[in-house]
């Protein structure tokens, strides 16, 4: 598939920059791969809106996704708090608006979350990096060390043993396992990286996780 073809060609390329865990632009892909179809004009001739949406229609008919129960409420509880709150996340431009439309902002098609700490959203697509790259994680801390927020207080969640729990573990956070969805959940026993990484915490519902930060 030509598709997967130009993905593991940039990811080449990034690799030989020195890049372990590489990271591609889904519209920078969709635009060499519409313009191999056409012999390099049809790319040139679409507009950056119509790229955006070949990618998002494709993107959702291959890998749809959707909020976990109590996702709402819950964020709503902690943008009350006191607490910063950041996002590390491998992901491409869509990501946020699809976030911002489970969070009621529809109209909202930038990066930036509402109630979400801007100096603390690293997405992957914007760093040419993905965890389980310990790059993003690293910097979210120097941040924090400025507010006067020490790792150890600070509380990453993620699905993904090796991509979320490990560099996690690794620059010194608290660790929070979410598995209450078996198709995401990944825990990657016999990866030698997750080995000694164990979660501090493991929740099964979002609701559990009020518990843990307030």
């Amino acid at each position: 598939m030509r598709y997967k073809h130009h993905i593991e060609q940039a990811h080449a390329s990034l690799k030989q920059r020195g890049i372990a865990y590489p990271e591609i632009d889904i519209l920078e892909i969709w635009q060499d791969l519409l313009a191999e179809f056409d012999g390099g004009t049809g790319a040139r001739a679409c507009s950056e809106q119509e790229l955006r949406r070949t990618a998002l229609a494709f993107e959702c008919n291959i890998n749809p996704v959707w909020p976990m129960p109590h996702f709402n409420p819950v964020l709503q509880r902690l943008f009350e708090s006191d607490l910063y709150l950041g996002i590390i996340s491998n992901a491409q431009f869509y990501t946020p608006i699809l976030v911002n439309l489970y969070l009621g902002h529809p109209e909202d098609d930038s990066e930036h979350i509402k109630g979400f700490e801007s100096n603390l959203i690293y997405f992957s697509w914007k760093l040419a990096r993905a965890k389980p790259d310990t790059w993003a994680f690293s910097q979210a801390l120097k941040y924090l060390v400025k507010l006067d927020i020490q790792p150890h207080e600070v509380l990453f969640i993620g699905n993904d043993r090796l991509k979320d729990i490990y560099p996690a573990h690794h620059v010194g956070m608290k660790t929070c396992l979410f598995a209450g969805d078996q198709r995401s959940l990944r825990l990657r026993e016999d990866h030698e990286l997750v080995q000694g990484a164990e979660p501090d915490f493991i929740i099964d519902d979002l609701n559990q996780l009020l518990d843990i930060v307030l």
